[in-house]
């Protein structure tokens, strides 16, 4: 069973990472080691939607984090980089989807539509087995000062909070390669009402933050120890790393858990990077 899962999830490794081809029905299926000719019926029992499905809907989502958060990256340049044959392919894969064209939704990003849109490689990747990438580590982590933009609202609103606490670090000059990049988890969004769900965007910085329209303010993330897991691959896997911080280790770990929330620090960030590329550091207050 355990194999099994391993196979699969390197069948969808190798999906995520040749976006911009096409992948031969024998190559994927050797990977998954069955017959070509079930393939394509295995996978979608497995994942709930079909190969193809999967492909238009990652190049698609990656497309539209591209231009909703990296405004420099041209649209032409970002169709080529995904395997969409021009910018006009790229165009009708977006009226399909969200029913603009990529201009448009750069300008105004649907972020309510997008949850709908995505939703089914979001229920797909949340099925791949978690396997931890590496060692649970102690940490004595610092009393960190930040620029901090705190989210209030629904989850499906995220990606406008975002959009606009990048804008803000773009214009202070402070990339994510340079000054480290920080989430603070107050709950699961299915555990609150959707008015009630908080989540801090933040960046790791030690200067003044003047009063500025998208709402950015100053802050800190507390010092003292925590268990730390690093975790790669796409977000819609996180929760499945955190349980297993909960539910595996805490127990026989012998720690307390400290009266703060849980926090993750983003190493390598998606759209940058493939989804499954993604490196996020799992941070779990402990006494």
């Amino acid at each position: 069973m355990m194999r099994d899962a391993r196979r699969w999830q390197q069948v969808w490794h190798s999906l995520e990472h040749h976006l911009d081809q096409k992948q031969g029905r024998e190559d994927l299926s050797q990977l998954a080691a069955c017959s070509p000719w079930h393939f394509h019926r295995l996978f979608s029992a497995r994942f709930g939607l079909s190969v193809q499905a999967f492909r238009q809907g990652a190049r698609l989502q990656r497309a539209a984090a591209l231009l909703a958060w990296r405004p420099r990256h041209s649209i032409t340049r970002i169709a080529l980089d995904l395997g969409y044959d021009s910018s006009a392919s790229l165009s009708r894969a977006f009226r399909q989807g969200f029913g603009i064209s990529p201009s448009q939704f750069r300008r105004q990003p649907q972020w309510q539509r997008w949850q709908g849109v995505f939703q089914p490689l979001h229920t797909a990747r949340s099925a791949i087995m978690f396997e931890p990438d590496a060692d649970i580590l102690i940490r004595d982590f610092p009393l960190t000062r930040v620029a901090m933009l705190p989210h209030r609202g629904p989850s499906a609103l995220l990606g406008e909070s975002l959009q606009r606490f990048i804008a803000w670090r773009k214009a202070h000059h402070l990339p994510p390669s340079r000054y480290a990049t920080y989430n603070v988890c107050y709950h699961h969004p299915d555990d609150v009402a959707p008015e009630d769900y908080r989540f801090d965007l933040c960046v790791a910085w030690d200067g003044e933050v003047a009063d500025n329209p998208q709402g950015v303010v100053a802050g800190t993330l507390p010092g003292g120890r925590c268990a730390v897991l690093r975790h790669i691959g796409p977000d819609e896997q996180l929760e499945g790393a955190i349980l297993h911080l909960y539910r595996h280790w805490l127990p026989g770990s012998g720690a307390q858990l400290r009266d703060a929330p849980l926090f993750l620090q983003r190493v390598c960030l998606f759209p940058d990077v493939p989804a499954h590329e993604a490196v996020t550091d799992i941070f779990l207050p402990i006494q």
